[in-house]
């Protein structure tokens, strides 16, 4: 099957070759990644922080402070080779549950996105000859500042 060197978008998918969990790799290109990339992140729930003292002084409003961070589980569109030997360790992943190191990287930048989970693969059927699937990175912890 043929690969570009990078997906569309340009962004470069890599997974740990390792399961060492410190996002040191070493690292291995994910061919076929491409389409839609959603990035690792998070969004903090909401907690109510207010003090006696603060009702006096703000008048009765609640003060909020940011709780633990929701965190958004990764995904990109992948065109799947059954045949692939990355695309064979992925499949194994996923059927072992194997927790995994995966980093995005973005052209000519130094700084890349990084999160750490288990693997989701959905088949979406057959475009042009080829398998195209959503893997979706069940993210446990996430980095914004992977090497």
């Amino acid at each position: 099957m043929p690969y570009a060197k990078r997906p569309a978008g340009g962004i470069l998918i890599e997974r740990s070759t390792v399961t060492t969990a410190d996002y040191l790799g070493p690292w291995q290109q994910i061919p076929g990644a491409a389409g839609d990339v959603t990035l690792p992140g998070g969004t903090p729930s909401k907690v109510d922080i207010t003090t006696h003292d603060d009702v006096i002084a703000f008048g009765g409003f609640k003060q909020n402070g940011a709780g633990l961070a929701d965190t958004t589980d990764a995904s990109f569109d992948l065109f799947l080779d059954p045949d692939d030997t990355v695309h064979q360790a992925m499949l194994a992943d996923l059927a072992a549950r194997t927790a995994r190191d995966y980093r995005f990287t973005f052209p000519g930048v130094t700084r890349k996105y990084g999160t750490r989970g288990q693997l989701g693969i959905t088949p979406k059927g057959e475009m042009n000859g080829y398998l195209k699937a959503t893997v979706t990175v069940l993210s446990n912890t996430i980095s914004h500042n992977v090497a």
